[in-house]
């Protein structure tokens, strides 16, 4: 295994309950019957990057009663909840890193709007990724096939070389069906999956 292909969120760094964040001014419940009937192709565009972040705040703001909410503000309080309730998996660089050591490569492919990823580059050193594969920057999200196949041509190798760890089934399974390796994983269990991954 030469390649090893990481999500983000519940991966590297941990998830914020929603309990936590349902008061914050940047947060809406996605279970909602608003949500799902209004937002949630909005958001999907946002993570695709067919909208900027000026463009999804008018909507958000508009469609869910946050009236006079500035693109700022939202900014400051994506990043303010990412501080208070998240942070990075104990180790999670440290797995990447060992990997470099060992002569593999390591990858992001996460779906992510440009506000989530200016997040976690101030938490996390994307320097060691020798690729970033972000939904927001290749207008595609997992678990599109398309992404998949983005991955491998761009990595421009055996895709049964590589390994993908993500915290949810769906996007796995889509991994696979395009020939890639990969493991359910959360960032609590990573390095004993990066492990498993040798045996193969």
């Amino acid at each position: 295994m030469k390649h090893f292909i990481f999500d983000m969120g519940g991966v590297l760094v941990k998830p914020i309950p929603h309990e936590l964040v349902e008061n914050e001014i940047s947060y809406v419940k996605c279970d909602t019957p608003e949500f799902k009937k209004y937002f949630w192709d909005t958001f999907y565009e946002f993570e695709k990057g067919t909208i900027d972040t000026n463009r999804f705040v008018e909507i958000f703001k508009n469609n869910f009663n946050k009236k006079g909410l500035t693109t700022v503000e939202y900014e400051n309080n994506y990043y303010e909840i990412g501080k208070k309730y998240g942070g990075v998996f104990e180790n999670a660089y440290e797995v990447l890193k060992n990997l470099k050591e060992n002569g593999c490569k390591v990858y992001l492919l996460s779906n992510l709007h440009e506000v989530s990823f200016k997040d976690f580059s101030s938490i996390f050193d994307v320097s060691i990724f020798d690729k970033l594969f972000l939904s927001y920057k290749i207008g595609l999200i997992k678990p599109d096939n398309n992404i998949y196949k983005y991955v491998i041509n761009e990595i421009n190798d055996d895709p049964r070389e590589m390994c993908f760890f993500d915290d949810k089934i769906e996007n796995v399974e889509a991994a696979i069906s395009n020939g890639m390796n990969s493991f359910q994983t959360t960032g609590d269990i990573l390095e004993k999956n990066v492990k498993k991954a040798f045996e193969l």
